[in-house]
């Protein structure tokens, strides 16, 4: 019976003490290993680990680009992760989990910052009196039609101050979609409030004719950047005010903090190698 059970899981026997025998191969490398042997643990082990953090250093919180640890995701589904030390798979679980959600706060970067500008301003048209509300707002074509899959999305242009120069220059065509709120009576006789989308405006257009903002194409900076900025930075302390955000950039916080830790003891342990 005994024999039977060890036949049925063979291969899984063997992969156990594949993984057995890795670990301690790596575990005694420092001591045992020749010189060349160690250059190609390094290679193997902690150099993928040291090229994805140094490609996702510069990645900030103010960019809608994505973190992409790869490698330490391939490390850690393979036996090598055994042989790392506790404090450091410790150090890797903690960077891919701190890397997911950051991610998933800058996938949905876009819509936080379209939100943030909405929200500014509709504050300054309510202060004004009018009975339009900014919809949306979104990047499009010269004829308003929406792109998608951009290098560069409002969350990145509203997070690095380059709103005003894209509405002024027209570097980047930034439109919003207003509307109006009517009362209607249904067939039974009750009331109710309905949102109607309305006009569409190229964003310098909505401020000049809403907010007297005039965009001088010939010396915009002079007149329209000053003018617009109070509106930028009242958009941004909106955005980073919002709770998605603030947890986000606590988990970025995170994530920098467990790289530094990672990196340095990394570099600890191939010295060691290099250097017995």
């Amino acid at each position: 019976m005994l024999k039977e059970t060890i036949i049925d899981n063979i291969a899984n026997i063997l992969s156990v003490i594949a993984i057995v025998c890795g670990i301690i191969s790596i575990k005694i490398a420092r001591d045992s290993l020749t010189f060349s042997q160690r250059s190609m643990l390094i290679k193997d082990s902690y150099e993928p680990i040291l090229n994805d953090i140094k490609n996702n250093r510069e990645n900030k919180l103010d960019s809608s680009l994505k973190f992409e640890f790869g490698n330490l995701r391939k490390i850690k589904q393979s036996y090598l992760y055994l042989a790392f030390e506790d404090n450091d798979r410790k150090h890797i679980n903690s960077i891919l989990e701190a890397e997911k959600k950051v991610n998933e706060f800058k996938m949905k970067a876009n819509s936080y910052a379209e939100s943030a500008i909405n929200r500014v301003l509709n504050k300054e048209l309510l202060k004004r009196g009018s009975e339009e509300i900014v919809v949306s707002t979104n990047i499009g074509n010269n004829q308003g039609h929406t792109l998608y899959n951009l290098n560069k999305n409002l969350y990145d242009i509203l997070m690095n101050n380059e709103l005003s120069y894209s509405i002024a220059t027209d570097n980047t065509f930034i439109w919003c979609e207003t509307g109006r709120n009517y009362t209607v009576t249904a067939p039974e006789g009750y009331e109710y409030e309905t949102l109607q989308r309305e006009y569409l405006y190229k964003m310098s257009n909505f401020l000049e004719q809403h907010f007297n903002l005039e965009v001088d194409l010939q010396n915009p900076e002079e007149i329209f950047f000053l003018e617009f900025e109070r509106f930028e930075k009242e958009m941004i302390k909106e955005l980073t005010s919002m709770p998605s955000y603030q947890e986000a950039k606590t988990e970025f916080e995170n994530l920098m903090n467990f790289i530094d830790e990672l990196e340095s003891t990394i570099i600890e342990r191939i010295k060691k190698l290099i250097i017995p």
